[in-house]
């Protein structure tokens, strides 16, 4: 059973949300400004602007599975007795393990 959230881990989420934040908005920063000294961005900022870009969608991906997987109950599914290799090799060569 998954324990319910506590106020460490929203203020977690959130800290960990506003420097995500923080460092795309400073590197679109840096490529404005690099931007608006040339007509065209360097290769410098377009691998600057790649990399943030693409780690705020794995992170948003990443979030968006986890909740999908944690939200979703485990199948029930009823108890079964062990395929008969397993007994066999739970039992041991000299047959059933005696009760302790």
């Amino acid at each position: 059973m998954k324990a319910p959230p506590t106020s460490q881990g929203f203020v977690a989420l959130i800290l960990a949300v506003g420097v995500s934040c923080a460092l795309v908005a400073l590197a679109v920063a840096a490529a404005v400004a690099e931007a608006s000294q040339n007509l065209n961005l360097s290769e410098g900022a377009t691998s600057l602007l790649s990399t943030a870009f693409g780690a705020v969608i794995g992170a948003v991906a990443t979030y968006v599975g986890t909740t999908r997987v944690s939200s979703d109950p485990p199948a029930q599914t009823p108890p079964s007795e062990p395929p008969a290799s397993e007994a066999k090799a739970a039992d041991g060569p000299a047959g059933p393990n005696p009760a302790p």
